[in-house]
C-alpha cells in the first residue's frame, strides 16, 4: 500500500507538471503571438519614424554647427573691424586678410569687404576648381563707373588688371548691402541662384552679413558667402541611411512664403536651368511636394512647422495616393535662415520588414506549440524527482548553507541548465562574501563569477566634488548637526548622479568620488556627468535656501570632471575588495576639483570631457595648465549650463570671456582686458574675469619673455 501510494503521489505531480506546462506553453505561446502581431507594426513604424528622426537631427546638427561657425567667424572679423582693427581702404591687407579665412575654413566660398564712403569693395573667394582668387571693384573717376581687377592669390603684392567691366554694379546697391543698411544687424540672407558676374558662379550660394559700424554710423559691411554644395554633401551622404524609398532634403522658406529646394538632387524639366531656384511647388519629385502639403495643413491650424523648436514627425497621403511618414526639424528656429530639414519615406515599405517578422513568428509558435506539447509531456514525467533534490539544493542555500559540490550530470536540457544556474548562484554568493558581511549574502541572487583582484582598462568619465571650507566649519557646529546637514548633502549628490547612470565610488568626508561607464557602459558619459554636475549645483541652492531658513550655514560645492583612460575592478585584499579606479584620469579629476579654488569657479572639466560635449552644453574656456608633476598643459574649462537652457546674458559672457582669452594668448592685453570688464560688468563676481584682470595688469607693465605660452604650471597638487 505505501509503494501504491507513493506511486500514485507521483503519477499526480507529473500530471499536474505536464498539464502546467502544457498550458503554460500554449498561453505564452498564443498571448506572444497576440502581443507581437498587434506591437510589430508600431514598432517598425516608430523604428521608421525614429531612423528618419534620426537623419534629420544629424543633418540639422551638422548644418547648425556649420552656420554657426561661419556667423561667429563673421562676428568676430566684424567687430575686429568695428574697434578699427580692419583698414577698410587698404585693399593689399583686406586680400590678404580674406585669403587667410578662406584656408582657415574650406566651407567658406568667398568673403566680401565693402566701404561704405567710397564704394570700394574687396572680395576674396574660391572658384570650381578650388583656386583661391581675389576681386576688387573700385569707382572709377566721377562718372560712378566702376572697374574690376582680378588677382592671383598666390600674389598678394600688387593689383594687376586681369579683368575690366564699365558696367560693373555698385556694391553698395547689392540687395544684401541694402538690407544691411536698412536692418542694421547682422543677419543670414535667403538663398540665391549664382550671379554670372562672379567667379564662383557654379553654386547656389548665400550670406552672414555683419554691418560695421564706427561712432554709431555704417562704415561697411563683411559678408561671408556659403555655397550650398557643401549642404547638398551633408544631406546626401545621410539620405543612403534611410532605404524604404526614402529620401531627404533641405527647404527654404523665402521673406515672400514660398518654399525653396535646397540640397537635394531633385529632377527638374530638360528646359530649365540647373542653376535656377526650386520651387517646392514645382518639383518633379513627389516626396517634395508632400511636405509642402504638409506644411500647408499645418499652417490652416495656425502653426509653424518652419520654425519648431522640436523634432517634428508626421503622416500624409501623397497626391499619387501613396501615404508618406516623415521627421523635419529646424535649422534656427525663428531666426533666419528659415530652414527645416526633412527626411520622408513610404509607410507601407517601412512596415515591410514588421509583417515579415510577424510571419515567422507566427510559424515559430505553431511549431513549438505542436513539437513542444509533445516533449514536454516526456520531459514532464522524468522532472518531478529531480525537482525535489534542486528544490532541497535552493532550500539550504536560502538558509546560507552554501557548499560547492560536484554538480549532479542530468539528462534533461532544463534540468541540467536548472542545475548549472544553481551552481554558478553558489559561486557567485560566495564571491560576494568578499564585498560584504556574510550575513548578507543570503539575500544576493546573482553573479556568474567569483570575486577576485582585477583591473581593465576603460574609458571613464571621474567626478569629484567637495565643500569649501568644511573643516572649518565642522569645527564650529553641533556634531548632530553637521552629520545631518552632510548626510543630506551626500543624499543629495547620490540621487542625481545614480539618475543619470554614475557609479558612487566613495565618500571621502565630505567629498564625492564618481564615475561613469563602469562598470556598465553608458553612452554620452561625458555628457551625463556634466548634467548630474550642474544638477547637483542647481540642487544645492535650494538646499541652502532650505538651510539658511532654518538658522545652518550654506554649503558650497566644487566640482572637477575628467574623461581617460583609467585602471578600474576590484582592488583590495583577499578578504575585502573595493570596486574602484586609480590612474591619472582619477587623479586629473581630482586636481581640477581643487583647481576651482584658484578661478572662483563651481565645476571645470578637461579637454577630454568638453570635446565630446560641445554644443550640447556650454562651457568657456578658463586656462590652460599643467597640473604638479606634468609638463604638459591642457585647457580646462567651467561648465556653464546646458546650451538651450542658457540666457543671453550667459551667452555674452561666454563670448567676451573667449574673445578674451583669445587677445590675453595673442598678447593683446590692453583689448583682453577690455573683454574681462565686459564680463564684469554683466557678472560683477566673475572670478575668472577677476583672475584676468589681474593677469593683464600685470603684464601690462611687465610683457612677459617671448617663448611664454600663456599656460600656467602648478606646482602644488
Amino acid at each position: 500500500m505505501e509503494w501504491m501510494s507513493t506511486s500514485k503521489r507521483l503519477i499526480r505531480i507529473r500530471a499536474v507538471l505536464t498539464i502546467f506546462l502544457v498550458v503554460l506553453t500554449i498561453v505564452t505561446g498564443l498571448t506572444m503571438g497576440t502581443i507581437n502581431f498587434v506591437l510589430e507594426s508600431k514598432q517598425s513604424q516608430a523604428e521608421g519614424n525614429k531612423l528618419l528622426s534620426l537623419v534629420t537631427e544629424d543633418i540639422n546638427d551638422l548644418t547648425q554647427f556649420l552656420l554657426t561657425g561661419v556667423r561667429n567667424r563673421t562676428t568676430a572679423i566684424g567687430k575686429m573691424a568695428d574697434k578699427g582693427f580692419l583698414d577698410l581702404s587698404n585693399k593689399i591687407m583686406l586680400g590678404k586678410f580674406g585669403i587667410e579665412v578662406l584656408k582657415s575654413d574650406p566651407h567658406i566660398s568667398s568673403i566680401e569687404i565693402i566701404e561704405h564712403a567710397t564704394g570700394n569693395m574687396t572680395h576674396a573667394g574660391r572658384d570650381e576648381k578650388d583656386n583661391l582668387y581675389i576681386l576688387n571693384v573700385k569707382k572709377s573717376g566721377t562718372t560712378g563707373k566702376f572697374e574690376m581687377y582680378r588677382i592671383e592669390a598666390e600674389d598678394v603684392l600688387q593689383l594687376t588688371p586681369k579683368l575690366a567691366s564699365s558696367d560693373t554694379k555698385d556694391p553698395r546697391q547689392y540687395e544684401y548691402y541694402l538690407n544691411a543698411e536698412n536692418q542694421n544687424a547682422p543677419e543670414w540672407t535667403e538663398i540665391r541662384a549664382p550671379s554670372p558676374r562672379k567667379v564662383n558662379s557654379f553654386q547656389k550660394t548665400f550670406n552672414y552679413v555683419y554691418p560695421i559700424h564706427r561712432d554709431g554710423k555704417l562704415v561697411g559691411t563683411v559678408s561671408t558667402e556659403l555655397g550650398l554644395n557643401v549642404i547638398s554633401n551633408f544631406i546626401q551622404t545621410n539620405s543612403e541611411k534611410i532605404g524604404f524609398g526614402g529620401t531627404a532634403f533641405a527647404i527654404e522658406r523665402k521673406s515672400d512664403g514660398t518654399l525653396i529646394v535646397i540640397g537635394h538632387e531633385a529632377k527638374k524639366k530638360s528646359s530649365d536651368n540647373p542653376m535656377d531656384l526650386t520651387y517646392a511647388r514645382e518639383s518633379s519629385d513627389p516626396r517634395i511636394r508632400v511636405f509642402e502639403q504638409v506644411v500647408k495643413k499645418y499652417e490652416s491650424f495656425g502653426l509653424d512647422p518652419m520654425n519648431s523648436t522640436e523634432t517634428l514627425v508626421d503622416q500624409i497621403m501623397g497626391e499619387d495616393g501613396k501615404i508618406w511618414n516623415m521627421a523635419w526639424s529646424s535649422i534656427f528656429p525663428n531666426e533666419k535662415p528659415e530652414w527645416v530639414i526633412v527626411a520622408v519615406a513610404r509607410k507601407d515599405l517601412l512596415l515591410v520588414e514588421a509583417w515579415r517578422r510577424i510571419f515567422t513568428h507566427i510559424y515559430i509558435v505553431f511549431f513549438v506549440l505542436f513539437f513542444g506539447g509533445i516533449a514536454v509531456y516526456f520531459m514532464a514525467k522524468r522532472a518531478s524527482g529531480p525537482l525535489e533534490a534542486l528544490s532541497r539544493d535552493v532550500i539550504r542555500i536560502g538558509r546560507g548553507e552554501i557548499n560547492q559540490n560536484q554538480r549532479p550530470d542530468f539528462r534533461i536540457f532544463e534540468l541540467d541548465y536548472l542545475a548549472r544556474g544553481i551552481e554558478e548562484m553558489k559561486t557567485g554568493l560566495l564571491s560576494f562574501r568578499k564585498y560584504i558581511p556574510s550575513e548578507v549574502v543570503g539575500q544576493v541572487i546573482q553573479s556568474r563569477k567569483t570575486a577576485d583582484l582585477f583591473v581593465e582598462k576603460k574609458n571613464i568619465t571621474v567626478f569629484f566634488s567637495d565643500l569649501r571650507d568644511f573643516t572649518n566649519l565642522s569645527e564650529s557646529m553641533d556634531p548632530d548637526a553637521l552629520i545631518k546637514i552632510l548626510g543630506e548633502h551626500l543624499a543629495i549628490c547620490t540621487k542625481i548622479i545614480q539618475k543619470h547612470n554614475g557609479t558612487i565610488d566613495k565618500f571621502i568626508g565630505d567629498s564625492v568620488m564618481a564615475f561613469w561607464n563602469a562598470p556598465s557602459t553608458v553612452e554620452d558619459h561625458p555628457l551625463k556627468a556634466c548634467i548630474a554636475a550642474l544638477e547637483c549645483q542647481a540642487a544645492m541652492k535650494s538646499f541652502n535656501d532650505a538651510n539658511a531658513a532654518m538658522g545652518l550655514p550654506r554649503l558650497f560645492m566644487r566640482i572637477g570632471i575628467h574623461t581617460g583612460e583609467a585602471l578600474v575592478g576590484n582592488i583590495g585584499s583577499d578578504t575585502r575588495l573595493n570596486y574602484t579606479a586609480v590612474g591619472d584620469t582619477v587623479n586629473l579629476a581630482s586636481r581640477l576639483e581643487g583647481a576651482n579654488k584658484d578661478y572662483g569657479t563651481a565645476i571645470l572639466i578637461s579637454k577630454n570631457t568638453q570635446s565630446p560635449i560641445e554644443g550640447k552644453i556650454l562651457t568657456r574656456l578658463v586656462d590652460k595648465v599643467a597640473v604638479k608633476g606634468k609638463t604638459k598643459s591642457g585647457e580646462i574649462y567651467e561648465v556653464m549650463a546646458i546650451s538651450e537652457e542658457a540666457t543671453p546674458d550667459l551667452r555674452n559672457i561666454i563670448e567676451w570671456t573667449n574673445q578674451g582669452r583669445a587677445l590675453y594668448e595673442a598678447r593683446k592685453f590692453h583689448q583682453a582686458k577690455d573683454c574681462y570688464m565686459q564680463v564684469i560688468n554683466n557678472n560683477p563676481e566673475d572670478g575668472v574675469a577677476k583672475v584676468y584682470l589681474e593677469r593683464c595688469d600685470f603684464f601690462i607693465t611687465n610683457p612677459p619673455p617671448n617663448d611664454w605660452d600663456s599656460a600656467i604650471h602648478k606646482t602644488t597638487k
